[in-house]
């Protein structure tokens, strides 16, 4: 049996469908605020498309009362975080703007050993290398979807879906703690494949040049310092204690 469709019909319904995906594309995700305590220590605003969060971030050594503050970027293609501020007596200064989250996961396969049998064994070999064997880098790539903040006790989980990294999916998760100005950043992911090697990266990246400088210690505890340039590219450093620091205004 053959149909016939009207060609003025079908390019109608083709330019409302490319209508409704690009509207899709652009709109701004929406908070789910529902489980914020407001007993936390926490508050929530939403501005436009971007969503304040300040918290309860302790006193300094002079006894003055810190507050942290997120400003969330809810629209699709911004940076995550629009402002990282500190404030000091409702005075704030900005230590990072327009910056992302940036994960890099490395992956590749365990070796889960057969025995006589050729039956697999399971995770049961110690001397494993990984690196022996092909893998692949994939960079964490995120498109915001359902952005929830959750209250749990004296921390504060702020939830943004929609990350993906090769064979992995998942979400960011920011975790406030209340009375301390510090903040935890993770990618919370999940494959359903089997017996993979996973060592990652993490970071904040801006296309512009967020911090003037960076210091680091060196493997034998000597502190380094480098001025930033937007036209320099990433390079691998020997650090100790997992750790860079960026300096600004």
């Amino acid at each position: 049996m053959n149909f016939k469709t009207n060609p003025l019909v079908a390019i109608v319904n083709l330019s409302l469908l490319i209508l409704l995906a690009a509207g899709t594309a652009n709109a701004q995700i929406k908070p789910d605020l529902s489980e914020l305590d407001k007993k936390s220590g926490v508050d929530a605003t939403l501005e436009g498309n971007l969503l304040k969060i300040d918290w309860d971030a302790g006193e300094n050594v002079s006894g003055a009362q810190l507050t942290g503050r997120l400003v969330l970027s809810l629209k699709p293609h911004e940076a995550l975080f629009h402002s990282i501020q500190l404030g000091e007596d409702d005075v704030f200064r900005e230590i990072g703007h327009a910056v992302d989250p940036v994960f890099l996961l490395t992956v590749g396969k365990r070796d889960l050993g057969v025995d006589r049998n050729d039956t697999k064994l399971g995770w049961t070999i110690f001397f494993d290398n990984p690196f022996s064997r092909p893998f692949e880098t994939y960079p964490v790539e995120l498109e915001k979807q359902n952005l929830k903040v959750k209250s749990d006790g004296s921390q504060t989980c702020i939830t943004i879906d929609g990350a993906q990294a090769g064979p992995f999916s998942g979400g960011i998760a920011i975790t406030l703690f209340r009375g301390s100005p510090l903040l935890n950043m993770a990618a919370v992911m999940r494959t359903e494949r089997d017996s993979l090697a996973i060592i990652y990266d993490a970071g904040l990246v801006n296309r512009e040049r967020p911090w003037e400088k960076i210091f680091w210690a060196d493997p034998q505890d000597y502190l380094q310092g480098h001025i930033t340039s937007p036209q320099e590219q990433a390079q691998t450093l020997a650090v100790k204690y997992r750790t860079i620091i960026g300096q600004g205004e």
